[in-house]
């Protein structure tokens, strides 16, 4: 199979909503400039067309007469000053509208999202896989990414000792499990009053060569719902294999990370380190025997301090990388010191 080109897709709705909201913030603050403007005048003060007029006539005779100063006022050329409410409004409508944009363009540059059609031509996934001796395909994955106009498709094959990405951006990279650094992944079962809802997950992937991937995607899982769609099932399976890769990673990093343990070094996790003496947490060290729990509940990873209500740890598990041999790692010294 030949290398993913980009889909080219415009998305008018994110267009049309940036073009309209700095169009608005135009308007706001041309208004509110300083400057000579066409004026409705009245006995020589500025008036609006809602605005009412009273004309008075002087002598015994006259008549008070009373209408819309759009019919009894005229225009002129005036200067008007600055209307900073106007600018004020204006500049804060141009800047959620560029947060909107600069946000959207960024996310949508940051994680790949699993199509619900695969392929099933994958051979020059596996010819690089044949290469690097990753063994046969299991499955595969269309993915794609992007903001505005372009997206760039990849294709993500699992083999049974590795996986093989190609995509639009680079060639081929084959990776083997043992380079797989890290993954940090979080799975999330969405429910309401009616009951289930559905499945999202994020997946985080990265590797030796400094590179990393990305993928995110949602689906209804068939155990929990009867309300599915059959063409989500690539984004379940992906799901799965997440899971399967950091069983994978913690399988053979594990061994390195104990014998990090005897020799009296610390193990981080982006922020969470353990040891033999603690788990070190913003700058606090807390003993094992200290630790009253270490429990992950509703995609949130919590560890509690006995005398302690605020938990020494409280971070959602997709910021966590290879959280399953944190787990493990946090299991065996509790039981050590206990």
């Amino acid at each position: 199979m030949s290398t993913p080109r980009p889909k080219r897709r415009i998305r008018f709705g994110f267009i049309a909503t940036v073009l309209c909201g700095f169009t608005l913030a135009g308007i706001l603050i041309a208004v509110g400039l300083p400057g000579d403007r066409e004026s409705l005048v009245f006995n020589d003060t500025i008036v609006s067309s809602t605005d009412e007029c009273v004309v008075i006539n002087g002598g015994p005779g006259g008549q008070t007469r009373r209408g819309s100063c759009a019919d009894l006022g005229h225009k002129e050329i005036r200067y008007h000053p600055a209307q900073w409410w106007a600018i004020l409004l204006g500049l804060g409508v141009a800047g959620l509208v560029g947060s909107y944009a600069v946000r959207t363009v960024v996310n949508g540059r940051r994680a790949y999202k699993v199509e619900k059609d695969t392929v099933s031509d994958g051979t020059e996934l596996d010819q690089v896989a044949a290469l690097h001796q990753l063994g046969h395909r299991q499955d595969i994955f269309v993915l794609t990414r992007g903001a505005v106009i372009s997206n760039e498709t990849a294709l993500l094959g699992q083999f049974g000792e590795g996986l093989v990405v190609c995509s639009t951006a680079v060639a081929p990279r084959a990776y083997r499990w043992d380079q797989i650094v890290s993954i940090r992944h979080g799975t999330t079962h969405r429910s309401s009053n009616s009951g289930y809802d559905g499945t999202d997950f994020e997946h985080a992937l990265t590797f030796d060569d400094g590179t990393a991937l990305a993928v995110e995607g949602s689906y209804k899982d068939p155990a929990r719902s009867s309300d599915y769609e059959p063409n989500e099932q690539a984004a379940q399976r992906l799901d799965v294999l997440g899971g399967q890769i950091a069983w994978q990673v913690c399988t053979l990093r594990l061994p390195a990370a104990q014998t990090a343990l005897i020799e009296g070094r610390s193990v981080d996790f982006d922020g969470i380190a353990v040891s033999t003496a603690g788990l070190v947490h913003n700058g606090t060290t807390v003993a094992w025997p200290s630790i009253k729990a270490v429990q992950v509940n509703l995609g949130v990873l919590t560890i509690s301090q006995s005398g302690r209500l605020r938990p020494v740890v409280k971070k959602e598990v997709g910021k966590i990388p290879n959280l399953s041999m944190l787990l493990t790692l946090c299991e065996a010294l509790r039981r050590t010191t206990a």
